[in-house]
């Protein structure tokens, strides 16, 4: 191929390449807009969140080590950051899920800018930049993920702004180690969110070992002493929450399948390739071969969960963001290569057009979001003219709980595994037909048949205790469809 003929493809690839990323971009007006019609919990989690967050504004510790059915059950999941961040807006602009995926909505785009000033950085092109953070805000899990209430988005933020802070502050002698609070306050929003961190320090052992270990050692030193601190405060509650309530299995099978559905995006195949060209820069993108290998890694193990979901891709999606974009706008001697790694960045983009919108139709399905949302309003409304808080137990509804102002009082674990509240307490009071009423937010029959595949955590004890003493409420499950009510048979 003549430079000529090379420079007109780049011209042209170059001006599609600019408008897919603005499509992209524009998604996102399309997302916020459905995701603000109405105040359902769209994925899981965003009620785990708002129920903890409002259970802090109300000066309730909820690292609890020993969970109680007779207090708030809270099983926070997360360290508290992003919680912290939820208080505070709440008390300036009300309390609901709307406002935490509005500070979510607010911190993808804080993120998308730190990517790119990265990226620019890194390869010294301001179209590396705008590239950069164009291809982050294309990839389809964070475009459906990022604005939930959730802590992904939080954790990743603080990550991106620790490699910035390093990079703009490299050269300097010691105003670098600030970047060590950026991603200890990373893996305080959530707790695997390391591969950022562990990419920068594997990359500084091959160029500067000794600013690797500060990096490390710092970093270890403020970790440890919140994690003694939080520790200290909750009576060992912090520590029991993160690891002894994380028992979650991991399933090879998952990962295989979760892998194989990510990699159906032709962007995640591609932007990697472009990601570890070693020439794509200069020789400059060791750190961001570093940090797409390590997020890959970490993806794919976290992925082996239950529970897990593309939520955890979201480091992977920003190192591939620095390292293709900065490929996109290199190679300026090389008209050759640069026009094929643009029509391959190109051909990426609008196969995962088709992907996004896959991928967001379940958002933009907004009647049966208005549907669920009556009903919980009808089971709320129900359950309050019939019940008082103390004669029902609500077993994992967490959203009935946000909207009845009401306590979790049980969730579906094995407590007896994890040095928690021991199951034969439970069932002795379930056998007594302590509680005038149950609420599940799945149906019992179903749940006992298949609890081990499908709720691995869940006593199977617990189930057929409620089975013996409690009948499921036909009425109750005939005005809503959104939860189950057992009564004493």
């Amino acid at each position: 191929m003549s430079d000529s003929k090379a420079e007109k493809i780049i011209r042209i690839t170059s001006i599609i390449f600019a408008a897919l990323l603005l499509a992209g971009a524009a998604l996102y007006l399309f997302v916020f807009v459905n995701f603000f019609k109405n105040d359902a919990v769209y994925g899981g989690g965003e009620d785990i969140v708002l129920y903890c967050s409002r259970l802090l504004a109300g000066g309730y510790q909820i690292y609890h080590s020993s969970p109680s059915i007779d207090a708030p059950f809270c099983y926070p999941m997360y360290p508290p950051v992003h919680y912290y961040f939820l208080v505070f807006t709440h008390k300036l602009f009300g309390d609901s899920l709307i406002v935490g995926r509005l500070v979510c909505f607010s911190f993808v785009f804080f993120t998308a800018a730190m990517i790119g000033m990265i990226a620019n950085i890194r390869s010294g092109n301001r179209l590396a930049g705008l590239a950069s953070a164009g291809i982050f805000l294309f990839f389809h899990p964070i475009l459906v993920w990022s604005g939930q209430n959730r802590v992904d988005i939080t954790a990743l933020m603080f990550a991106v702004a620790g490699a910035l802070w390093y990079f703009k502050f490299e050269k300097s002698r010691f105003a670098y180690l600030f970047s060590s609070v950026f991603f200890a306050l990373a893996v305080y929003s959530k707790q695997t969110m390391l591969a950022c961190f562990a990419a920068l320090v594997l990359s500084l052992l091959f160029l500067h070992a000794k600013r690797a270990v500060a990096l490390a050692a710092s970093w270890s030193a403020i970790s440890l002493a919140a994690f003694f601190w939080l520790n200290s405060l909750t009576d060992g509650g912090f520590y029991f929450q993160m690891f002894g309530m994380h028992q979650a299995p991991m399933l090879p099978g998952r990962a295989y399948a979760m892998l194989k559905m990510i990699l159906s995006d032709g962007m995640f195949l591609v932007f990697t390739a472009l990601a570890l060209l070693p020439s794509a820069s200069r020789g400059k993108l060791k750190f961001e071969t570093a940090f797409a290998l390590v997020s890959w890694i970490s993806a794919s193990a976290a992925l082996s969960y239950y529970g897990s979901s593309v939520n955890y891709m979201f480091e992977t999606c920003a190192a591939l963001s620095i390292g293709a974009g900065c490929a996109v706008a290199g190679f300026r001697e090389n008209k050759v290569a640069k026009a094929i790694v643009l029509v391959l960045a190109v051909a990426a983009l609008s196969q995962s057009v088709f992907v996004n919108l896959r991928e967001i139709k379940n958002i933009a399905i907004i009647a049966p979001r208005i549907a669920h949302v009556r009903a919980v309003n009808a089971a709320a409304d129900e359950l309050k003219s019939r019940y008082s808080p103390d004669s029902m137990i609500l077993y994992d509804t967490m959203e009935l709980a946000l909207d009845l102002g009401w306590d979790v009082r049980m969730n579906y674990v094995k407590y007896s595994e994890i040095g928690g509240v021991d199951d034969n307490v439970l069932i002795r009071m379930l056998n007594e037909k302590q509680w005038d009423a149950i609420v599940m937010s799945y149906d019992l029959e179903n749940a006992a048949d298949t609890h081990k595949v499908a709720f691995p955590k869940f006593s199977g004890k617990q189930l057929d205790a409620i089975d013996a003493n409690y009948v499921v409420d036909r009425d109750f499950k005939r005005k809503q469809n959104a939860f189950t009510l057992f009564v004493p048979r």
